[in-house]
């Protein structure tokens, strides 16, 4: 190799660098700090594989070609030229006898004609996938197109070596190969908005679980083609940060095998379509926290295998539907915050399975219904922020299952029953921001399984039952914004995880207990998701305003 053809080789990325700018500069784009790396990364590689090539090439041909005064999308080459000192080369005269007449080569028919070893795509490599397994090398190129098309350079926030030209297919990060084929894909850890679904993804005709993170722009209806898909996860609630956009494609439907469909925390809008109506084997359907339009399809009554309904924190509009009684093995219904005014359907409450029932924030007026406490095994109940009326009904106190009672905010005034007692399962109860008026019955000491009290925001008058303080499990005590008065029990502070109490905007006398003086009552309660659904929605809904 001559001086010249050494000195080019070595100046070779600077040459790639230029290139990278060139083509930059005319697609109108910059080409500086993190946003080259990342939003060019691709390019960036392209280009340098083209400049390699080029090299080899003009090796080919017998020497190095002069690349003076060409657009940016033509490389010209010279004829073969001898090997001459740098010296010599600054010596010779400016006149030099002009080059023999070559043909020029645009890029992107050299880009057709680059070596083999410098191909893009790992799918082609035996050491990635079994080139005799022609679906998995079909699986393994849809894989590659997806991640390479991702907005940043490591979409999925791990070594990109680990989806390389020399590991095997089956190692890459969220990648399941069973007999041949990709049937799981769920690289959890987009960064936010970093990636879209394509719509070839649709050929992954094998696929049974797809759970993806970070994903932004419209969901593809080739998705309906997934025949053997049991789970698909775009979902807020698995602690991902989606952002899809568009309304779910009725496509959808057709994936019969489907059991799990999360969709909630994103960004769709538009009406639920009737087709998913058709997922025979579907369990569960989260659309929570999106901004759905319409009515809700009667025909998701025929849902027979339904355990999971979340349609909450939408903009749905019309009544509860009655076919939605059908559905006899469900297990968690929420439609809060929708504006679905109107009487609950006599249907509904004849579910005998039903587990946890959220209205709140749905437009209802009028007393509690009563046939509520004919749901014998109901876990959870919210009617919180319903423009309700009259007394705590007795029927509810029937309900002798319930760990969770949120009624706040719903307008419902006289006395608190002690028969509030009678909730012997209770872990949750809340009845902030109401009428209600006179003492706090002391009975509720016997509720031994309270862990969250809200009663701020009411007309309660009287003392603070010094009772109370036998609630060691107790972490959340609210009962500013009252009538009470009294002195403060100093008992309370002997309660061992309580992490939160408000007692302020009363008319409680005397020293704070010293026990108390230093009790820090901002700190928040950490709520975890336990096994049952219901506590999903404990004490902060993702729509309501409190």
């Amino acid at each position: 190799m001559s001086d010249l053809e050494e000195r080019l080789r070595r100046q070779l990325p600077q040459l790639a660098a230029k290139m990278v700018e060139s083509h930059a500069a005319g697609i109108g784009q910059p080409v500086t700090g993190i946003r080259r790396r990342r939003r060019y990364s691709a390019q960036a590689r392209r280009l340098i594989q083209l400049a390699a090539a080029v090299v080899v090439l003009v090796a080919a041909a017998g020497g190095i070609g002069v690349l003076l005064d060409q657009p940016p999308d033509v490389i010209t080459t010279t004829a073969p030229v001898t090997s001459t000192p740098l010296d010599a080369l600054a010596a010779m005269p400016a006149t030099q006898p002009e080059p023999e007449p070559v043909t020029s080569t645009p890029l992107d028919t050299l880009a057709a004609i680059e070596p083999e070893s410098l191909a893009d795509a790992p799918c082609t490599s035996p050491e990635v996938v079994d080139q005799t397994l022609e679906a998995l090398v079909a699986d393994c190129e849809v894989l590659w197109n997806f991640y390479r098309n991702s907005d940043v350079e490591y979409p999925f926030g791990f070594d990109e070596s680990e989806w390389s030209h020399t590991n095997p297919l089956q190692n890459w990060n969220g990648v399941t190969v069973t007999d041949g084929r990709v049937t799981e894909l769920s690289p959890r850890s987009f960064p936010p908005g970093s990636s879209r679904l394509s719509p070839d993804l649709g050929d992954l005709t094998a696929l049974q679980e797809l759970f993806l993170c970070g994903l932004s722009g419209p969901i593809p209806a080739e998705l309906g083609n997934l025949s053997n898909l049991r789970f698909i996860r775009f979902s807020d609630s698995t602690g991902c940060d989606n952002s899809l956009t568009g309304q779910v494609p009725p496509e959808l439907g057709n994936i019969t095998t489907l059991q799990e469909l999360w969709l909630d925390g994103n960004q769709l809008s538009g009406p639920i379509p009737v087709e998913l109506s058709q997922l025979v084997n579907l369990e569960e359907l989260n659309l929570e926290d999106n901004e759905l339009s319409g009515s809700i399809p009667p025909e998701l009554g025929n849902l027979a295998n339904l355990l999971t309904l979340g349609l909450s924190c939408n903009s749905l509009t019309g009544s509860i539907p009655a076919e939605l009684g059908n559905l006899t093995n469900l297990r968690y219904l929420d439609l809060s915050y929708n504006n679905l005014p109107g009487p609950i359907p006599a249907e509904l409450l004849d579910i005998a399975g039903l587990k946890s029932l959220s209205l709140a924030g749905t437009g209802r007026s009028g007393s509690v219904p009563a046939g509520l406490a004919d749901i014998a095994n109901l876990v959870f109940l919210d009617l919180s922020d319903n423009d309700l009326s009259g007394s705590i009904p007795p029927e509810l106190l029937r309900l002798t299952s319930l760990r969770g009672l949120w009624l706040s905010g719903t307008g419902l005034s006289g006395p608190m029953p002690a028969e509030l007692a009678d909730l012997a399962n209770l872990e949750d109860l809340n009845l902030s921001n109401n009428e209600l008026w006179g003492p706090i019955p002391a009975e509720l000491a016997d509720l031994t399984n309270l862990v969250y009290l809200d009663l701020s925001g009411n007309e309660l008058s009287g003392p603070i039952p010094a009772e109370l303080a036998s609630l060691t499990g107790l972490r959340l005590l609210l009962l500013e914004d009252n009538e009470l008065s009294g002195p403060v029990p100093a008992g309370l502070a002997g309660l061992p995880d309580l992490l939160t109490l408000r007692l302020g905007d009363n008319e409680l006398l005397g020293p704070v207990p010293a026990e108390l003086v230093d009790f820090n009552e901002d700190i928040g309660p950490a709520i975890g998701q336990g096994d049952e659904p219901w506590q999903y929605t404990w004490y902060f809904h993702p729509c309501s305003s409190t």
